[in-house]
Parts: C-alpha cells; sequence; structure tokens
C-alpha cells in the first residue's frame, strides 16, 4: 500500500499501516471511531441462523392504501325467498313439467291483473261524492237506489265511472273494465284463461265470442269496439253457458 493511502491516527496524526491494530506514535487503537461507517460492513446484512426476518409492509385487500372491492349490485327483479320456498317451487315445476320462471308467471300474473283491473275504470266512495258534488251518504244512497253501479272490494265500495254521467268513460277506461268484466266470468265459471288477441274467425262460430276445447274462452278486443262492453260480456256469457252445458253432457252429466 502507498504512503498516500495509509491511514493516520486519529489522535496523534501519525501514519498507521493497515497491518497494525494500534497507532505505533500514541499507542490510541487504529480501528475507525464510534459513529463512524466501517466500509467493511453491508448495508442490508441477511439475518443471522435461527433469526426470524422483518415483515414486510402488507400489501393486498387489507392494508390501508388498498380500496375495498364494492360488492356486485344486483338489477331487475329480485325475490327474496328462503331455500325451502324455492325447493318447492322447483319441485312444482319438475312435476308441472315447465321452467320455474313459467311456472311463476302462471300464478302471479293472473292475481296480479285481476288487481290491476280491479281498479281500472272504477272510482272510490270519496272520489265520486267530490265528482258529484255532493256527500258520502248521498252517494250510497244512489247505489242503493240503483242510479250508480258498484262493487265493493277489499270492503270498500267502488263506483264505477260509467254511471256517473258526463260524456262516459274513456275509451281505455271501457276496454279496461270490459276485460276486467270478462276475466271475472271466466274465473266464476272455472274456466282456464281469456284470449283477447288476434281477429274473429266466422268459421269457427256464428258468434263473436266462444270457448274452445282447450277451456279458454277466446273474445279478440278488435269487436270491443265494434259491440260495447255489455253486448260482449252478453255474447260471452251466451258463450260460457254452451260450453258448460256442452261440456257437462260429454261427461254424462245430463
Amino acid at each position: 500500500m502507498s504512503e498516500a493511502a495509509t491511514p493516520t491516527c486519529s489522535k496523534c496524526g501519525a501514519p498507521v499501516p493497515a497491518s497494525l491494530r494500534f497507532c505505533p506514535g500514541c499507542g490510541a487503537p487504529a480501528g475507525p471511531e464510534a459513529g463512524q461507517l466501517d466500509s467493511t460492513q453491508r448495508l442490508h446484512a441477511t439475518p443471522a441462523p435461527g433469526e426470524a426476518p422483518e415483515p414486510a409492509a402488507p400489501v393486498g385487500p387489507d392494508s390501508a392504501t388498498s380500496s375495498p372491492v364494492p360488492a356486485p349490485v344486483r338489477s331487475g327483479l329480485v325475490l327474496d325467498w328462503d331455500p325451502e320456498l324455492v325447493a318447492v317451487v322447483s319441485e312444482a315445476a319438475k312435476i308441472k313439467g315447465t321452467t320455474v320462471g313459467r311456472m311463476i308467471r302462471a300464478l302471479v300474473e293472473p292475481e296480479a291483473r285481476k288487481v290491476v283491473l280491479t281498479r281500472r275504470g272504477l272510482m272510490s266512495l270519496a272520489a265520486a261524492a267530490e265528482h258529484l258534488g255532493v256527500a258520502k251518504s248521498e252517494v250510497i244512497a244512489m247505489i242503493s237506489s240503483g242510479e250508480l253501479k258498484a262493487r265493493k272490494i277489499d270492503d270498500e265500495w267502488m263506483i264505477e265511472k260509467a254511471s256517473l254521467g258526463g260524456p262516459g268513460m274513456k275509451a281505455g277506461d271501457e276496454a279496461a273494465q270490459t276485460e276486467l268484466d270478462l276475466r271475472q266470468l271466466v274465473q266464476a265459471s272455472g274456466l282456464q284463461g281469456l284470449e283477447t288477441e288476434g281477429a274473429v274467425s266466422d268459421s269457427v262460430s256464428t258468434t263473436l265470442c266462444y270457448v274452445n276445447q282447450e277451456g279458454v274462452l277466446v273474445c279478440p278486443r278488435s269487436v270491443w269496439r265494434r259491440l260495447g262492453r255489455a253486448q260482449v260480456v252478453a255474447e260471452a256469457r251466451d258463450a260460457v253457458r254452451r260450453y258448460l252445458r256442452r261440456r257437462d253432457r260429454d261427461a254424462g252429466r245430463i
């Protein structure tokens, strides 16, 4: 090692060869002072055998810097059913030979339509009294005398708008009331359903409404405007009577 590269003693300044551990001038230790960095030491030492490494900073959903993953948002109709009910409906659909969706629709749709159609073309007692400008008691008296047509739904009197006078029901209200009357006729007669679509076929029957072989009352909307509500319902009643009589005769009841 050259003289220029030979370290000096920190006490007296005398040169101290690298082979010596103490200064030959003053006898002070030749090592670095406390706090000085020894170039022979590694900055990142590996842990000694048996010594656990230092834990790393957490990374992932539990770390403070990561944002929580939002739960997927369910859209559309969600049925909050318990597993037992789902199992019963699935078994019933399997027995019927249909899908669960079709099974639910077949059971729910008639009742839902009944609820909606029941309220169409009708007016509450209070609304009818306000419309006529009279007291509720007078409206009830008009119902009792037959001057107003009404029905009781869920223990509440509902008055038919057509019987309130004036220009009468709108076309939409009259059609809704016609459908309600036909569906009530179907339910009371024990038929399988009501079909209101399609055109009138002269080859099927001389009447505009009829009951087919499956027990479905067929009464197309295309004839409602032509006949009017009262005539349509009358035609439907006649068709249902003929069907029930024919069914009883074929079953040997008459």
